[in-house]
C-alpha cells in the first residue's frame, strides 16, 4: 500500500466521524482526499465520494435510527442541500432538535448521493477497490461518530457543527485564493 493511500484511509475516519456526529461534511472532505491523497481524477472523485457519502450516511443512519433521531418522514419530502444546508434548515426552519436534524440529514444525503451517483456510472470509471476500501473506513468512523451524536448535548453539536462549517469555508476560501 502507497503512503498516499494510508493517508487517504487515515483521513477516511475523519470523514465518517464528520457524518456520523455531524450530519454533515462528507462530500467537502471525500472529494479532495481522493483528489489529493489518492491521486484521483476530479470527475471520478466525485463519483467515488458519492459512493462513499451515500454507504456512509447510510451505515450512520443506524444508530440514529435506533436513538430515534431520524424524521422520516421529513427526509424523504426533503429536495435540496447537502449536510451544510440540511441540519441547519432542518433545525432553524423545521423546529428539529439538532442530534434529530444531524439523523435525518443523514437520510437526505444518502438519497441524493445514490441520485448523483446514478448520473455519473454512465460516463466515468470508478476504482471500486479504493472505492470499497475508503467507504469502509468512513463507516467505521461513522459509527463512532453516531454514538458520540447520541451522547452529546443538543448544545455541543451545534457548536461543533457551527465550527466545522467554519473551518471548512476557511479552507475552501484558503484552497480558492492560493490557487
Amino acid at each position: 500500500m502507497s503512503v498516499t493511500i494510508a493517508l487517504a484511509l487515515a483521513a477516511s475516519v475523519l470523514i465518517g466521524l464528520a457524518l456520523g456526529l455531524l450530519g454533515g461534511g462528507g462530500s467537502i472532505l471525500t472529494v479532495p482526499v481522493l483528489v489529493y491523497l489518492a491521486a484521483v481524477e476530479p470527475k471520478p472523485a466525485i463519483a467515488m465520494s458519492l459512493v462513499v457519502v451515500g454507504v456512509t450516511s447510510a451505515v450512520a443512519l443506524i444508530p440514529h435510527a435506533r436513538g430515534g433521531r431520524v424524521q422520516w418522514r421529513t427526509g424523504v419530502l426533503f429536495g435540496a442541500g447537502g449536510g451544510f444546508l440540511v441540519v441547519p434548515a432542518l433545525v432553524l426552519l423545521g423546529g428539529l432538535p439538532m442530534p434529530t436534524a444531524v439523523g435525518t440529514s443523514l437520510l437526505v444525503i444518502a438519497m441524493k448521493s445514490a441520485a448523483g451517483l446514478a448520473g455519473y456510472l454512465h460516463s466515468v470509471t470508478i476504482d471500486w477497490r479504493l472505492t470499497a476500501a475508503v467507504t469502509a473506513v468512513a463507516v467505521t468512523g461513522s459509527l463512532v461518530g453516531g454514538r458520540l451524536a447520541g451522547r452529546l448535548r443538543p448544545d455541543l453539536l451545534r457548536q461543533a457543527f457551527g465550527w466545522f462549517v467554519i473551518v471548512m469555508g476557511a479552507g475552501v476560501l484558503a484552497g480558492q485564493l492560493a490557487g
